[in-house]
């Protein structure tokens, strides 16, 4: 995994490793879950990997961006704690990025990111307005198309979010004298893929047919672009979709 950023030298790398199990509640209630240690050393294999491809890019003169709640415990691991010690980060509340359920309620969401240059965290500095109320990230979301966790919901970054990413990007290419790889304007339009999935492609609701309940995608539910889908017609509610 890290002969890609050898070989590629990409100029910015972007990062969010899996935090649920690194999270409080994997914490306490943990030993509970089904091959939670297996989990457990997968999540911080994966964390290693991240870290060692941040030290490739500052190694190369290159840069990097990694985000992870808050109070996740990635960045207590000693792979992570170092990085985190050394680079600026910036602490930021999704809901002032637009976070909200399908209902519109709030999910606050606090993040954190560390990046090897500012010009990363230009744009991830807002913080709640304190304005509004907040949806606590537990339990199911309910909504016309189906149903699912809050905490899957509020993986997905929203819109606003993913632009202002999109936005220290460019602003790090112009300041580094790079060529742009978009539009300068780019992250200031509504592009297709900083489009939020609509709750119907988040939780595909399962068509009553069992036959879709041997699809792993399908039995999740997991939204239809996923890999998890075995896209096996008749088996599968998505056989032609193709992962983004």
């Amino acid at each position: 995994r890290q002969a890609y950023p050898h070989k590629y030298k990409p100029r910015a790398v972007i990062m969010a490793p899996p935090c649920t199990m690194l999270g409080g509640l994997a914490q306490i209630f943990g030993f509970q879950w089904k091959d939670f240690q297996a989990k457990l050393r997968s999540a911080h294999r994966t964390a290693r990997i991240g870290a060692a491809t941040a030290a490739i890019q500052i190694s190369g003169s290159r840069d990097f961006l990694c985000e992870n709640p808050q109070r996740s415990g990635l960045w207590r691991l000693s792979s992570w704690k170092a990085l985190y010690n050394r680079f600026p980060y910036s602490v930021v509340d999704q809901c002032a990025y637009g976070l909200r359920t399908p209902q519109g309620d709030y999910l606050m969401k606090s993040t954190t990111f560390v990046a090897s240059s500012p010009a990363l965290l230009h744009f991830l500095d807002r913080r709640c307005s304190g304005q509004h109320e907040h949806k606590i990230i537990k339990g199911q979301l309910m909504t016309p198309d189906g149903s699912g966790p809050t905490s899957k919901w509020a993986q997905v970054w929203p819109p606003q979010l993913c632009s202002a990413i999109v936005k220290g990007l460019e602003k790090l290419y112009l300041d580094r004298g790079y060529k742009l790889p978009f539009h300068p304007r780019m992250s200031s339009r509504p592009l297709r893929f900083l489009a939020l999935p609509s709750s119907s492609e988040r939780f595909p609701r399962v068509q009553g047919s069992e036959e879709h309940r041997e699809c792993p995608g399908c039995r999740r539910p997991e939204n239809r672009w996923h890999p998890k889908h075995n896209r096996i017609r008749g088996v599968c509610k998505w056989p032609d979709m193709r992962p983004q």
